[in-house]
């Protein structure tokens, strides 16, 4: 980002830090659950284990 706005990179993050994602375990999970759905992928019934971050 910096080689992109190099004269303003201060004022740039500052103006969009409102504007940054927060990614937590639970919200990447349910993204990448979101996303399969939306890829028609199907997922089993009864897990055979559950993913840990």
């Amino acid at each position: 980002m910096e080689a992109v706005t190099p004269q303003n990179l201060g004022q740039f993050v500052e103006r969009y830090e409102p504007y940054q994602l927060q990614w937590d375990a639970d919200a990447f999970l349910r993204l990448v659950y979101w996303a399969c759905g939306q890829a028609g992928l199907t997922f089993a019934k009864d897990p055979v284990g559950i993913l840990i971050l």
